[in-house]
């Protein structure tokens, strides 16, 4: 089958360190951080005359890179009833907060009061300060802590709140949207098994709008495909880089592994050619790639990447690049959780419980099993349809590819009740599952809205799919890749 391909230039086509220090400044000539009031949620506690301090001269750069570690300086003056100790009992340490207020890091790194302070004496301290891993703009709070007891601002103690901007590193990804105006140029999606003989007669009855919208206003047209390799890893690997599989390295679901002597699923240490997004990049054009076949593990890129398999095993190291992406996804509401789409809801939807993937006991083993499987497919391009929004959002990168795989899994699963002419289909089963395929097109095409809706209006617009489907002769055999290779110990990872 020939590949579908929409090309549209835009919608107008319609944590420390201890010590006294003295001398020059650690943080040298960069400017230092401006005070500013903390947002709190509640009144500040009753003040404990035994946690008094006072918070003096401070040396604090206003801006830093994520990650980073720099050492700082800051004056403190003993203002309580009581000396402080000598090591061990006293120490400064810092909270960091949104702009809004919400803790961020609550424990960040201690540094000991590093002699006795009197009553109103004062005490010069070298700390050591680490940015948060997202960049944006927050509010740094320095706190002493009397450890194992209690933090001096629970007992009504001054903080020293400071706004500081953290910045990205340069050439290893963009900053965020807030501090940085760059737009998506370019918005490509990927849907596996779309092909025209499956579209078109959805387009022609009016349920698929927004990829009507880009058909009426774009140029439309078939592509063709690899002849000799059908698998899904093989072809998307060959649209990512260019190249031939003899030439990328990625020939099939799985590979021989000459280190390790065994056959494992193909990923990403196995691919020998550039991508399209890496070539950007030694350009200086960021990209945004999600869930894109072979793209686990992550790999270093001027951009962002979640990988194939970060929805699928979320224990997997590797997922993400940057890493902390992973956090920020997993956040509730961001990658997961929230209510689920209507569309699949009311078809996929209408046989498993969407939260919990049980299944209706009262059906065939078969069904069971391809319904299930139908929502782990669903599960993942949820995920990355909802990571891809988030990041589209927070980070704009110049290029952003997204990939969806459910439609593919499920011609594979109900296609008998697509094309029922061209299968013996009991009328029964046929009334109940006729709209599975359908629905999901449908929910595809509205994840594809949501992304326009992201986007720019002058933004282009890829779609492109590796192949399609058809109807074929004989009884189908139905295997659980993923579980059949951890069965076999080949997803232990």
């Amino acid at each position: 089958m020939g590949l579908a391909a929409l090309l549209c230039a835009g919608m107008a086509c319609d944590r420390g360190s201890e010590g006294e220090s003295s001398g020059a400044s650690p943080t040298g000539s960069v400017r230092n951080a401006p005070t500013v009031e903390r947002p709190r949620a509640d009144s500040p506690p009753a003040e404990d005359p035994a946690y008094r301090v006072a918070f003096g001269d401070y040396e604090v750069p206003a801006s830093m890179p994520v990650t980073t570690a720099v050492e700082v300086r800051t004056t403190l003056r003993n203002t309580s009833d009581t000396a402080w100790p000598e090591r061990g009992l006293i120490g400064l340490a810092y909270h960091w907060y949104s702009t809004t207020g919400e803790l961020i890091t609550l424990n960040g790194r201690r540094t000991e009061i590093p002699r006795e302070v009197a009553r109103r004496d004062e005490v010069t301290i070298t700390a050591a300060l680490e940015a948060p891993a997202m960049p944006g703009r927050y509010i740094l709070s320095w706190d002493l802590v009397n450890q194992g007891v209690s933090w001096f601002s629970w007992k009504g103690g001054e903080t020293l709140d400071l706004a500081i901007e953290v910045t990205s590193k340069e050439g290893e990804y963009i900053g965020s949207a807030a501090m940085d105006d760059s737009r998506t140029r370019l918005l490509v999606v990927g849907i596996d098994g779309g092909s025209w003989n499956l579209l078109d007669p959805l387009l022609d009855a009016g349920r698929l709008p927004n990829l009507q919208k880009l058909v009426e206003r774009g140029v439309r047209a078939d592509l063709m495909s690899l002849e000799d390799f059908s698998s899904s890893p093989v072809i998307w690997t060959s649209i990512a880089t260019g190249r031939k599989p003899e030439a990328h390295g990625i020939t099939g679901f799985t590979i021989y592994d000459p280190a390790t002597g065994k056959t494992v699923p193909v990923h990403s240490g196995f691919r020998k050619a550039e991508t399209f997004w890496d070539l950007l990049g030694a350009q200086g054009t960021s990209s945004g790639v999600v869930g894109w076949w072979a793209t686990w593990p992550s790999t270093r890129i001027y951009g962002l990447m979640v990988s194939d398999r970060f929805a699928i095993y979320p224990d997997i190291r590797d997922s993400t690049y940057p890493a902390f992406l992973r956090r920020e996804l997993e956040r509730p509401g961001v990658a997961f959780g929230g209510e689920h789409d209507a569309l699949v809801a009311e078809t996929l939807g209408l046989y498993v419980d969407l939260a919990t993937g049980e299944v209706d006991p009262s059906l065939s083993p078969t069904l069971q099993m391809n319904l299930e499987l139908g929502w782990q497919y669903y599960k993942h391009d949820r995920a990355y349809l909802r990571s891809s929004r988030h990041l589209i959002g927070a980070y704009h990168p110049e290029v952003f590819v997204t990939y969806f795989r459910g439609l593919d899994a499920l011609q594979h699963f109900f296609w008998q009740y697509f094309e029922p002419e061209a299968f013996d289909v009991p009328a029964e089963e046929l009334e109940r599952f006729r709209e599975i395929i359908p629905g999901y097109a449908r929910y595809v095409d509205e994840g594809l809205g949501q992304l326009l809706d992201a986007v720019s209006p002058d933004t282009t617009v890829l779609i492109v799919s590796d192949h399609g489907s058809q109807a074929a002769s004989g009884a189908p055999t139905i295997i659980a890749s993923n579980r059949l290779m951890e069965k076999l110990g080949l997803l232990s990872f």
